[in-house]
């Protein structure tokens, strides 16, 4: 099976991978990549796409040399006991983001024209003053900043559009996070594949001014 794995630079001790993976059938699986817990969770999909996005997230894992498993927290987010990591998946895809001492954001999105059909559902005024709202790209990759956001924060109730505010400046992505006297601040790179778009965070600062 040929698999392509990507190790991504980031400047702030973050490790970035990202994994693509051909169409397989499932029994083309190397299963003693698993512990026997994992390998009874992967057992118990029923749906293939979610054992592929299951194993190959599990191989890419192991490309770190982290000797840890994967846990979930209450609310299905990943965790670990030594650091943070933050994992997506779209279509044949598979991103990873780890660091030892702080919370990372990861994303990959595939360009889809339906961006562009719900952005009244995440694009505000504040946005909209800062984006391209006709551009596919652009908002391919405010949708997919404002996923991994959403991922990272512990905010109850954060909206997409309210409280979330994205500033695009040549490879960098400005973001404000506010929602009632929270306000943090991150900067986010991103790499366009073509086909779909890789967001991720590089600096956080959460007792700031706004940024924009």
């Amino acid at each position: 099976m040929s698999i392509q794995v990507e190790h991504i630079e980031s400047n702030n001790g973050t490790v970035i991978k990202l994994l693509q993976y051909p169409e397989s059938s499932v029994d083309s699986f190397d299963l003693t990549i698993f512990s026997t817990e994992e390998l009874t969770k992967f057992r118990a999909f029923k749906s293939s796409k979610r054992q592929h996005e299951f194993y190959f997230t599990r191989l890419l894992w192991n490309y770190f040399k982290i000797n840890e498993p994967i846990q979930y927290n209450q609310i299905g987010r990943p965790i670990l006991r030594s650091g943070f990591i933050s994992i997506s998946h779209s279509r044949n895809v598979i991103a990873i983001a780890y660091n030892p001492e702080h919370s990372v954001g990861i994303d990959a999105e595939y360009h889809s024209p339906k961006l562009k059909k719900i952005q009244n559902k995440y694009i505000s005024e504040t946005d909209a003053a800062m984006v391209n709202v006709k551009n596919e790209s652009e908002l391919t990759i405010i949708w997919s900043v404002k996923e991994a956001i959403y991922k990272m924060e512990q905010i109850e109730g954060l909206s997409f559009k309210e409280n979330i505010h994205v500033k695009l400046e040549q490879t960098k992505a400005l973001v404000d996070v506010a929602k009632g006297a929270e306000l943090h601040h991150y900067t986010f790179e991103f790499k366009d594949y073509g086909d779909f778009v890789l967001t991720y965070c590089s600096h956080a600062d959460l007792n700031g001014k706004t940024l924009f």
